[in-house]
Formats: C-alpha cells, sequence, structure tokens
C-alpha cells in the first residue's frame, strides 16, 4: 500500500491521533461535592475542585482502540492510501490522435475507453499521453482521473501520421522501476519486429474502438514538384497523386492557385489504386496552392492539401573585368543567374578590388595572402564548424579531388570560415587557372552555381514537404500552425503536423499530410493483443470513508445504549 503523503507523514498523524485518544482516555471528571459557607469564597473553592484530572487506572480499552479506528481510517482516507501495483508494473497509455482516427467516431470512441481504464488502473503508476503531432502528458502518477476528461476537451484527430512509436521509444530510453504495460489507445501501427524484440519486462497491448462499418476512403497521398519538362525556368511540372481503398472512386482533384482555379488539365498516369495526375508548365512564383477531393468518403482529412510552390528569382550576378572567362561561361548557362552590371546580388571579383564594395562576393584571393584553399565568410551569429560541415557537401566540394590539386601544387587544400559583416567566398585564384583539374571538374559548375546562390541568400529550402520529413533550415526559428514557437534542432527541421510554417525571416513552408498509411484501413491490429476490458474502478478512499461512517453509527448507537462511556 501507499499513499500521496510521505511514508512517514503518514505514520506520524496515525501517532499523534493515537496519543491524543490516549491523553483523552486518561483525563476523566471527577465529580466532588463541596458546601460553600459564604459566596466569599467561591472563587476558591472553584481553584481547589477541579473537573478533570487524570486517572491512574486506564480504563476502557476496547473503546480507546475503537475510537483510534475510527480516526486511522479517516486520515488515511485523506493521505490517498492506493494499492501499490503488482510486481511494481507501471502502466503507460498512449492515445492516438493522427488522422487515421479522424474515421467516424473512433477518436470520441477511444477516448470513452481511455477514462474507463485510467479509472481501473492504480493511480501510482500510470501515465497518460496524447500522441498527435507533438506528443504530451495529460496524465501524471498520482493525479486523479478526472483530470484526464478536462485535459483532453476539445481534443481532435490532427492533421499528422502517428506519433505512437515515437512516444514509445522515448519512454523505453527512461529508466523504469519494474514492468511496464503498454496500452495502445488507436489504430496506430507499430513495427512488428521491432515491437517483438521488446524485453520481456514490457508488454504492448492495444485498445480498440468499435470497427467503422465503412472503410472506403480516398485521399491525397503525394505532391511534387519538377523542373519544367519544357525547359521554361519561371516554371514548374506539379504531380498530385490521389489513393482509394475499398469501393471508393477515383477523380480528378481540383486544383486552386491563390484562390484562382487552375486552367490546365493534368495528365492522368497509372492505374489501379494509385493515379497521378501531372499538370505541366504551372507559373511558380512562390503562390499558395490548394488540392481538395470531394467529401463524403471514411476520412475528410485527407482530402485537402495546402502547398507552396517554389519562388524562381533570378540572382543577378556582376563580374569584374579580368575574372577568369570560364565564370562568365557558367553564369550565362545557369538560368537561376542573370549577369548584370549595376544593383548586384552578388559579385565575382578579385580580392582587394572596390568592384561592387559593398555587395556578398566571390573573391578570387592569391595563394601566398590566405592559408585555406576556400575561406567562407559568414554571419556572426553563426557556428564556423556548423558551417563548415553544411556547406562542404552543399557546395559541391567532396566532389574535388583534394589530393591530386593538392600534390599539383604542393600545398595542403583546406577550408576555414570566418564571422563577417555579410556573405562571402575567398578561393585561391590558382585553382580556377586550366593548370589544375578543378575547372575541367564535373563538381566545378555545381560549385560556382552553389556559391553564389549561398552567398546570394537564396533560399535552398523546400517550400512545401510531407509530415515527418527532414529539412535543413540551420537552426532557424519558426512558428507552427497551431502557434507554438519552434527552433530546429542544429540544421534540421522535421514538421509534425500539417499547415503553414512561419519562419523568422519572413519565409513559410507547407507541411502537408500525404500519409498512404492515414489513407488506408487502420493496419498493424492484429500484431498487438487487444487489453482486457477495464474492470469496475475500487477506490481504497471511498472505502475507508464509507467504513469510518459505518463504525461512526456504530458507536452512537452503542453510546445511545449505554455500552460506550
Amino acid at each position: 500500500m501507499t499513499t500521496r503523503l510521505p511514508v512517514l507523514w503518514t505514520l506520524a498523524g496515525i501517532a499523534v491521533i493515537a496519543g491524543v485518544f490516549f491523553l483523552l482516555h486518561r483525563l476523566r471528571v471527577q465529580q466532588r461535592s463541596l458546601v460553600v459557607e459564604t459566596t466569599l469564597f467561591w472563587r476558591q473553592a472553584i481553584e481547589e475542585t477541579r473537573a478533570r484530572v487524570f486517572v491512574q487506572r486506564f480504563r476502557h480499552p476496547w473503546t480507546y482502540l475503537f475510537l483510534v479506528l475510527i480516526s486511522t481510517l479517516l486520515w488515511l482516507g485523506f493521505a490517498g492510501l492506493e494499492r501499490t501495483p503488482s510486481a511494481a508494473r507501471e502502466s503507460l497509455v498512449l492515445i492516438d490522435a493522427s488522422a487515421t482516427m479522424a474515421r467516424g467516431d473512433r477518436f470520441a470512441a477511444t477516448l470513452a475507453l481511455t477514462e474507463d481504464l485510467v479509472e481501473a488502473l492504480p493511480r501510482a503508476s500510470r501515465t497518460v499521453m496524447l500522441c498527435g503531432g507533438r506528443v504530451r502528458t495529460v496524465l501524471r502518477p498520482h493525479e486523479h482521473a478526472r483530470l484526464l476528461r478536462e485535459r483532453l476537451a476539445g481534443a481532435l484527430p490532427e492533421a499528422s501520421p502517428s506519433s505512437v512509436e515515437v512516444a514509445l521509444r522515448g519512454q523505453l530510453a527512461r529508466k523504469r522501476r519494474g514492468k511496464l504495460r503498454v496500452f495502445v489507445a488507436g489504430d496506430a501501427t507499430l513495427d512488428t519486429q521491432w515491437v517483438s524484440s521488446l524485453p520481456d519486462d514490457v508488454e504492448v497491448v492495444r485498445l480498440t474502438p468499435p470497427a467503422e462499418a465503412s472503410t472506403a476512403n480516398r485521399g491525397i497521398t503525394s505532391l511534387g514538384v519538377a523542373p519544367a519538362q519544357s525547359g521554361a525556368w519561371d516554371k514548374i511540372d506539379l504531380l498530385v497523386e490521389v489513393s482509394a481503398t475499398g469501393a471508393s472512386s477515383l477523380t480528378t482533384p481540383a486544383v486552386a492557385i491563390d484562390s484562382d482555379a487552375l486552367a490546365i488539365t493534368p495528365e492522368r498516369q497509372g492505374s489501379g489504386n494509385a493515379i497521378r495526375f501531372v499538370y505541366r508548365d504551372v507559373a511558380t512564383k512562390g503562390q499558395q496552392l490548394d488540392v481538395s477531393l470531394p467529401s463524403g468518403d471514411a476520412l475528410g482529412i485527407d482530402d485537402t492539401a495546402r502547398f507552396l510552390l517554389p519562388e524562381h528569382r533570378q540572382l543577378r550576378i556582376a563580374i569584374e573585368n579580368g575574372v577568369p572567362d570560364l565564370l562568365t561561361d557558367v553564369v550565362r548557362a545557369d538560368p537561376a543567374l542573370s549577369l548584370v552590371t549595376t544593383s548586384p546580388d552578388v559579385v565575382i571579383r578579385r580580392f582587394g578590388s572596390a568592384f561592387g564594395a559593398s555587395a556578398p562576393a566571390l573573391e578570387l584571393v592569391a595563394e601566398e595572402s590566405q592559408a585555406n584553399a576556400f575561406l567562407i565568410q559568414h554571419e556572426a551569429d553563426q557556428d564556423p564548424y556548423a558551417v563548415l560541415t553544411r556547406l562542404h557537401d552543399r557546395l559541391g566540394l567532396a566532389e574535388i579531388d583534394a589530393t591530386e590539386v593538392a600534390r599539383r601544387s604542393g600545398r595542403v587544400i583546406s577550408m576555414g570560415a570566418s564571422p563577417g559583416p555579410v556573405r562571402g567566398l575567398r578561393v585561391w585564384q590558382s585553382l580556377f587557372s586550366n593548370e589544375w583539374n578543378f575547372v575541367a571538374s564535373r563538381s566545378f559548375p555545381l560549385f560556382v552555381a552553389a556559391s553564389l546562390r549561398w552567398i546570394g541568400g537564396a533560399w535552398t529550402a523546400p517550400a512545401t514537404l510531407p509530415v515527418g520529413r527532414h529539412t535543413d533550415l540551420s537552426g532557424a526559428r519558426l512558428t507552427s500552425p497551431d502557434g507554438h514557437a519552434l527552433t530546429s534542432l542544429g540544421d534540421a527541421f522535421t514538421p509534425t503536423m500539417a499547415g503553414i510554417y512561419q519562419v523568422g525571416n519572413g519565409r513559410r513552408i507547407a507541411a502537408a499530410l500525404l500519409d498512404p498509411a492515414s489513407t488506408a484501413p487502420p493496419q498493424g491490429a492484429a500484431a498487438l493483443p487487444n487489453a482486457d476490458a477495464p474492470g469496475s474502478a475500487f477506490d481504497l478512499t471511498t472505502a475507508l470513508l464509507l467504513s469510518a461512517l459505518v463504525l461512526l453509527l456504530v458507536e452512537w448507537a452503542l453510546y445511545q445504549r449505554g455500552r460506550l462511556p
């Protein structure tokens, strides 16, 4: 047995009760007649005649024990006496609040099952977590089950994949006091092999809500863009995949750009339960794109998707006279770059030149003036090591045969980073000569194009990505669709729910559900045994208070009959 109060406090309370009743039991009323001759001695008589005195002999021990028992029951009820779980077993309830739970009233039925289950679990060792776009604990050990209903009020399934397995893995990584029984409340699927490899002291069971009468459903399971097949720089090809299960039919989705219907007839590709619709030559200027399907199927949360088209903006590049012509050739060959003479976004110049002095620059520097072959100038609030790690692959430097260049030049080819007022990149001028194989390698155009894009601050993160997929945001600060402030972990950011994320630099990222597992009927339930129906809750506090009430009635009856003093 355990109590909500510390054990010492509970025992001390019982000791105080026993002591108080012991003293009261020893204290007796002394009845003695005293004749007062005159009222002048009245006060003196009162002082000499005490109404209560301590008696020498301990009488009525059964009455004493009876009163101590009643008071102890009341005290234990106040202290919250609870049963200790058998074999120190902990209970973890994971409520699936993902998109697949939006079918009919499955989510409401699951919450009702969960509330009944929690009432029957030992209060001291139960934890309840709501697993939607983000995992949050809604009931902690020792908290009353009534709090669960209040905290789940208004909870709805979210447009996100299931996070039950993520929550379970996180809980298993923590130290446990004993055996753990996990209740998966809902349709969340777990990796069967991973579940079978769990320790013997971990048991995973499922709370299964009532089966739905119809599972026919269709939903948007993929969205994507690609450079226009026509070669137009300011256009893209858009792909929308629609999947169906059961008897649901596949229909052409409705597509709108900034609330205006897209007047392009799509190409239909594929057959069976998944059809791809391809829209050619869609103008892309960072607009908002909405895709929708007719409603009326089993799951409505996957019938709509919001998409942000990429913003194709040409970088204005100015090149100083005397710079190797091959750099000019690369700029002219890249449709994302525009060669200009005024108001450039990025300049290419020799180190120390005043050409475009205030603009971010790709600079060519003599070998004797710089120890590193590549020196990156980054913002002052960035970590140099993180910048080097991130840009090594992005700029294509991993493709350079640094060993061969070092052998021919007789110098170590290294990469460095330092803070500066604006972005920039300084490179040994000798690397751009035909003497080395750098300019002849396939990585050279990639290096120049990627360097100019990074220096110019071109947005490299995708405008839209599926929920659960990582993207590089370099520690950006974001606001989630439900208004929570977020910070990407290192360079990686993973959206956990569908909607528009506001990025601190004024950009936006759209996350779409695009989860085939949500569109398809719930799978994987057979991999987990069903949990037993919860029995009626046995609240020790209520039992203790009722017992004390019964004993008080017995005491009153005995006192009325003269059986108790």
